[in-house]
């Protein structure tokens, strides 16, 4: 390829990153599917659109562990059977207890 073109392609995937790290962090969660939405808010909304994103916008990887529960993910916990990231409903109790 062209340096024109690479440089084209970094500066794009650069941009995207930037978008998805907004959505992140100002996008709010949807615990019926489980995802990011934009709650409405016209920069994210275009920042959806631009990433072609539906709203709301799945995220499987950052749910919680538990079977069947689709809030987010926000306590780490080792077990025996490997590490869970698990909603706070769904943290040991131990943990739970120590708050």
């Amino acid at each position: 390829m062209t340096p024109q073109i690479d440089e084209l392609l970094e500066y794009t995937s650069e941009l995207r990153e930037s978008l998805e790290d907004m959505c992140y962090q100002f996008g709010g969660w949807n615990e019926k599917i489980g995802g990011l939405t934009t709650n409405g808010l016209s920069a994210l909304e275009g920042a959806f659109s631009a990433l072609r994103w539906d709203d709301p916008h799945p995220m499987p990887s950052m749910c919680c562990d538990e079977p069947g529960c689709k809030k987010q993910k926000c306590c780490g916990t080792p077990t025996l059977g490997g590490y869970r990231n698990t909603c706070g409903e769904h943290r040991p109790k131990e943990q739970a207890d120590d708050k």
